[in-house]
């Protein structure tokens, strides 16, 4: 792995990033020579799933129309949905992202119009990976 110590630093962790942050993370660790984290539990992987497609409502809302900050809502959702999922097992990890996005209940209400946009703009994100 030394021997290709740049390459993966410059080129396979920040792709793997984008997929999958904890084994970006644990690959980072590996090369500084650290242990990884223990891996979390079946129960603690499905808070964190949830937490992430609850709080996309919210922070949705928050951008207030911004095309620029509602996608990087949306990424960062994605990333974390497929990091939590691969963490889970999954062998497609991205699978239903949108679907399970879209069933949400959110505390911010929004008219059909911009729930519309938003799971457009999700099809987009997760059809870019």
């Amino acid at each position: 792995m030394e021997q290709h110590r740049e390459w993966i630093e410059r080129e396979a962790i920040p792709a793997l990033a984008k997929k999958d942050t904890a084994a970006a993370n644990a690959l980072g660790a590996a090369l500084a020579g650290k242990e990884p984290p223990p891996p979390k539990s079946k129960r603690e992987l499905q808070k964190e799933l949830d937490a992430a497609l609850r709080e996309a409502g919210g922070k949705l809302a928050a951008a207030e129309g911004n095309a620029a900050k509602e996608r990087a809502v949306l990424e960062e959702a994605y990333r974390t949905y497929c990091s939590v999922r691969a963490a889970q097992g999954e062998v497609i990890p991205g699978a239903y992202f949108t679907h399970l996005l879209g069933d949400q209940k959110w505390k911010t209400k929004v008219d059909q119009a911009t729930f519309v946009r938003w799971m457009d703009l999700a099809v987009a994100v997760a059809n870019e990976d």
